[in-house]
Formats: C-alpha cells, sequence, structure tokens
C-alpha cells in the first residue's frame, strides 16, 4: 500500500516558510499545484511528498526548513548519521545524537531519561517566533524515532508519547503516525519505550549506511509501518482484546491462521517476544487509564488482571520506578 501524507501535515511542513512566493516557487518545483493543498481532506503520497522536502533543503539550503532560529545547512543530517553509525547499541546513538546537536547549536536540549523499565527520549527546542514549534517538535522525533529503528532494523515500538503541547488538530495525526497512546499538555516533549531498546545493538554500518542516505527522505517517511512489522500487528491485535486473562501467545496465532511456534519465530526476528508485547500492551493501557480517568487505583489494577493490588503496584513501580499514586500526581 502507498503511504500517503496528510495535507494538514503538508501544510504544517511548509507553515515556517514566510514568503509566499518562495512557497510558490518550492511548490512548483515538487510538480505540486498549489490548490490541491486547499483540500485538508486530501493526501499527498509520499514520493511527492519527499520531492517537496527535497526542493525545500536544497532551494532554502535548510533541512530545518525554516523552524529554527539557526538554519541547518544541507548535510546536517547526513554528518548526524555518520557520527552515530559506529555507536555499538542504541543508548549510545541517543547520547551521541543529544552531544551532536548541542554543538549544532543552543536552541537544541536533548537528553536520554532511565527510570523503571523504561526510557524516555527528551526534546526541548527554544520555538522560533512566528512557526508552529509544536509540529517540529513532532516532526524530529518522527525522524530519530524511525533513525534509530533503521540501526536496529527492527521496529521500535513505542510505550507512549507526551508532548507539551494542547494537541488540537494533532490529536489523530500523532496517534497515527506513533502508533501508541498520546498524551499533550504534559511537562516536556519525551518519547517513551522499553528501556531494554537502549541495548539493542546497531545492526547498520557505514556501507549500508551510503544506501540509506541516497534514499531519504523516502526511507524516513515510511520506515517500519505498522502493517509491515507482526511485533505491530500482535500489539494491535492484543490492544483490541479486553480480558487479558484470556490472552495467550496460542490465541494470538489463531486469529492470523499461524502456528504459536510460528508466531514466536517471527517476533524473535524482529528482536521481541511475545510476552514483552502484552506487558507493554498492559502498561500503556494502565497509564491511560491512571491518567485519563479518575477510576481508583484499586479498580485500575481489578480490570487490568492483577491478582491483587500489591502485585500492581510492584509491577508498576518496576516499569516507571514510581507508584501508580506517585505517578498520577506528578503526570496530571
Amino acid at each position: 500500500m502507498t503511504h500517503r501524507i496528510s495535507n494538514i501535515i503538508v501544510n504544517a511542513q511548509l507553515s515556517a516558510i514566510a514568503d509566499p512566493v518562495q512557497r510558490q516557487q518550492l511548490l512548483f518545483s515538487a510538480g505540486i499545484e498549489e490548490p490541491l493543498l486547499d483540500d485538508q481532506e486530501a493526501r499527498l503520497d509520499a514520493t511527492g511528498f519527499a520531492r517537496l522536502m527535497r526542493a525545500c533543503y536544497d532551494q532554502l539550503d535548510d533541512e530545518a526548513m525554516c523552524f529554527t532560529h539557526k538554519p541547518l545547512r544541507v548535510g546536517t543530517f547526513r554528518m548526524m548519521c555518520h557520527a552515530t553509525i559506529s555507536c555499538n547499541n542504541v543508548r549510545r546513538a541517543i547520547l551521541r545524537i543529544a552531544e551532536f546537536f548541542r554543538l549544532l547549536s543552543d536552541e537544541f536540549y536533548f537528553e536520554l531519561q532511565e527510570q523503571g523499565d523504561e526510557a524516555g527520549f527528551v526534546i526541548h527546542h527554544k520555538a522560533k517566533s512566528g512557526t508552529n514549534n509544536d509540529y517540529f517538535v513532532a516532526m524530529l522525533f518522527t525522524i530519530f524515532w524511525r533513525y534509530l529503528a533503521w540501526l536496529i532494523d527492527a521496529p521500535l515500538l513505542l510505550n507512549r508519547c507526551y508532548f507539551a503541547f494542547d494537541g488540537h488538530g494533532w490529536r489523530q495525526h500523532t496517534q497515527s503516525v506513533f502508533d501508541c497512546p498520546v498524551f499533550f499538555q504534559r511537562k516536556q516533549n519525551t518519547i517513551i519505550f522499553p528501556r531494554a531498546y537502549l541495548n539493542q545493538v546497531i545492526k547498520q554500518d557505514t556501507n549500508s549506511l551510503g544506501q540509506f542516505l541516497a534514499n531519504a527522505p523516502e526511507n524516513i517517511l515510511s520506515r517500519y509501518e505498522p502493517q509491515t512489522s507482526w511485533s505491530a500487528k500482535v500489539k494491535a491485535c492484543i490492544n483490541g482484546i479486553n480480558d487479558f486473562d484470556s490472552i495467550s501467545l496460542e490465541s494470538v496465532a489463531n486469529t492470523f491462521d499461524c502456528s504459536a511456534p510460528t508466531l514466536a519465530r517471527r517476533l524473535r526476528q524482529e528482536g521481541h517476544q511475545f510476552q514483552q508485547i502484552k506487558d507493554k500492551v498492559r502498561r500503556s493501557r494502565t497509564i491511560q487509564l491512571l491518567l485519563n480517568t479518575d477510576l481508583p487505583i484499586s479498580q485500575i489494577s481489578s480490570q487490568l488482571g492483577f491478582s491483587e493490588d500489591a502485585v500492581f503496584y510492584r509491577t508498576f513501580k518496576k516499569w516507571t520506578g514510581l507508584t501508580p499514586k506517585s505517578y498520577r500526581a506528578a503526570h496530571q
């Protein structure tokens, strides 16, 4: 299936370009008629969107497309990739990305947070006046998340995303892009994922990087779409089941018309285990209930199939480093 980009995103991508004549020239260079972007329900195919991005990079000499105080000159992303390709695991890659942007400009501050069984990649960016910094931060997360997935040659399934902005007009799009629960009006912009990913070995090298860069930005737009990975299919299947006690490797394998060993093997090939994905869905649902409802913690524990509250408290603290009550107080 051809990946298509909503016109809402296309217009947001161009929104920091203040000169309307320059905007028209960029669209013309990419072979896109400007009136086509007036229909907010329409979509642009990924090839056309990539063509537009390349035209903007080349003519503006700015890979940030005017969203930053200091332009990110053409070649910035390439140099970041070369700086990280020699890292031995995801932890080192994220730390090197943070260091790269610290040296690049004072307007960026990235950090890696580790707590319990989870890790968080945090982006702080000083907004440029007159630009949609909310969109820019979400775009950065998309690029880095998909680049990290390429480095380990496997889907990097997120637990959830926190954004500091209010999410008006973006809730559906962010949910679709990141394929995980998304929360807005939080204290900082963070993508949260299982801490175990930090130790995943980097499988790419300088040879594969050359091909990757030659195909950018198309591969960043479509790498590891949900329908292409078994881990994401299993996650979606489990997400649709309310009774956690009934979920097993065998029952989920039956929905895909394959045996349990076959499904387990497919997941292992992507670096995942069935129980890991099941626990991840339960954790995401727990946090959704904690932050989006006023349900008592004991009721949440029961609803998610924990045998007793004490087990729920121990498990949740292992996940996040906090008790359910403390987590709710800190993030609501």
